[in-house]
């Protein structure tokens, strides 16, 4: 992606981690102190770190291969469809990684999700729209957003599978 892309979608999901200070605390966490452990640091950096990287890699092959994505004319087309992957990913790991429960039982707080929501109603509309243009992107293939949701479902399923062996 360029630069003003990366940028665009950092900032984005900046703006949603804004509000994570308003989030909750599950109770049998407020029971007992966590102890600060390297270990799970960095068991998390070579277990989870890989897993999004191959997810990139997938994301990658996919737009190369499969949408055939390949010349500077198309770029525009790989770079916003790289940036909905990005965004979305960025995004929702957080409801992954922020409880050791499942994040469909332990709910974070609603600004959180309000947060998220118009982080990713903006990136919609940045690359759905004509506004695309403002960032250098171009139209995505169609039939590539049915698998971006199936990339970041599948990453995000293996990413709370996996969680626990981390901490």
């Amino acid at each position: 992606m360029l630069s003003l892309q990366i940028l665009v979608q950092n900032l984005l999901y900046d703006v949603a981690q804004l509000w994570l200070p308003w989030d909750r605390v599950a109770e049998d966490q407020l029971r007992q102190p966590t102890q600060w452990a390297t270990k799970g640091l960095l068991k998390s950096a070579f277990i989870l770190g890989p897993l999004s990287s191959m997810v990139d890699i997938l994301t990658f092959a996919i737009l190369w291969f499969g949408f055939g994505l390949q010349t500077s004319a198309q770029q525009g087309a790989f770079q916003a469809s790289w940036f909905v992957v990005g965004l979305l990913t960025q995004m929702l790991v957080v409801y992954v990684l922020r409880t050791p429960a499942s994040p469909f039982k332990d709910h974070a707080n609603w600004r959180v999700y309000l947060g998220s929501l118009i982080s990713l109603l903006i990136g919609g509309i940045l690359v759905l729209t004509p506004l695309r243009q403002a960032v250098d992107f171009q139209a995505i293939p169609t039939q590539f957003g049915w698998i971006a949701v199936a990339l970041v479902t599948v990453y995000l399923l293996v990413t709370n599978a996996v969680k626990n062996l981390t901490r």
